[in-house]
């Protein structure tokens, strides 16, 4: 994920769109958010 080293670098904090994932429903967001935590 070259992209997203290289947004830490410029100290971005936030990112959105299909980069990080494919648009979900509100009630499946912590489930997606718990995933990725769990990969890093």
């Amino acid at each position: 994920m070259a992209k997203l080293e290289e947004h830490q670098q410029m100290n971005c904090d936030y990112g959105q769109g299909y980069f990080y994932s494919k648009p979900l429903p509100a009630d499946a967001i912590a489930e997606w958010r718990d995933k990725q935590q769990h990969s890093a």
